[in-house]
């Protein structure tokens, strides 16, 4: 499952410098779906740390549909307890800077960030036989078949 990014496409910029720091090796086979660690920044310490979790706690579910097969063979994941850590929370008026933050997601929300952030809208298109150049509303099609997967 080799793809042009390396884990989340937001995080391009840290991914990046992690790596170049030498503070954390990606897998040998990248793919979207790597787990990036968790890196905390404290103040007056110039290096951050960096804290890799462990496979065994980290839960994933593939994304399948039903009836097509085809979105299955794509390989498609999603974490079940996602995890925010450059959350900001203003309580009375007080920010407090990187709240880690465990949240859930519809499946809506699940549909929209394989689209935009893993952008993987062309990759189910294809594997549908669904031709993006001819048909304006592949993503309306592509985003049902993902919402129901």
């Amino acid at each position: 499952d080799d793809r042009k990014v390396l884990g989340d496409s937001a995080n391009l910029e840290l991914t990046k410098y992690l790596i170049e720091q030498k503070l954390w090796s990606p897998p040998r086979k990248n793919s979207a779906f790597d787990v990036l660690p968790l890196v905390y920044k404290v103040p007056g310490v110039q290096r951050p740390f960096v804290h890799q979790l462990p496979r065994d706690v980290v839960f994933e579910v593939a994304i399948e549909h039903p009836t097509r097969p085809e979105i299955s063979a794509l390989g498609l994941r999603w974490t079940t307890i996602p995890v925010i850590s450059n959350f900001k929370m203003n309580l009375g008026g007080i920010v407090y800077q990187n709240v880690p933050f465990n949240g859930w997601f519809v499946s809506t929300e699940i549909v929209r960030n394989l689209m935009e952030r893993y952008d993987a809208g062309p990759a189910v298109a294809q594997a549908l036989g669904i031709n993006m150049t001819i048909n304006r509303s592949w993503r309306l099609l592509v985003q049902a078949e993902l919402e129901c997967a």
